[in-house]
């Protein structure tokens, strides 16, 4: 899906990987319990037998700390490519594009014919991108 996406534009995939970055963080945010032992270690005399058997019983869809690590990576690495496919501020295929367009249009015009063109896109991200350049150029 992402190369289908990444063949698209740098905005379809920009958007798609702020979605991934936006699912994962929300995994984390879901697995990730208050930690009651530093809330009420002051209150509670046995609190570390009690600590070690809460451990014990963690919940099978919590992570470990090394998963939440894995996925706190994974999320900090899709906001950083997200930023660089942001950054790219005009692609070789707008260009392409743009410019296969005037030269379309200036046969068209010479035949009399109106200009026209339809544009397909699979992704309404880059749909909204080409919108935009072709509105400024």
């Amino acid at each position: 899906m992402l190369w289908k996406l990444l063949a698209s534009s740098s905005r379809a995939i920009a958007g798609a990987l702020d979605t991934m970055s936006k699912r994962l963080q929300g995994v984390l945010d879901e697995s990730k319990p208050p930690d009651l032992v530093e809330i009420l270690d002051e209150d509670y005399e046995s609190l570390d037998e009690t600590a070690e058997e809460w451990e014990e019983e963690t919940a099978p869809n919590s992570l470990s700390q090394n998963e939440y690590q894995a996925i706190a990576d994974e999320i900090e690495e899709l906001k950083h490519f997200k930023t660089l496919a942001e950054n790219i501020r005009e692609d070789a295929k707008s260009r392409a594009l743009l410019t296969a367009l005037s030269t379309a249009f200036a046969k068209l015009k010479a035949l009399g014919e109106p200009q026209k063109a339809i544009i397909f896109t699979e992704s309404k991200r880059t749909q909204d991108y080409l919108l935009q350049c072709l509105s400024t150029s």
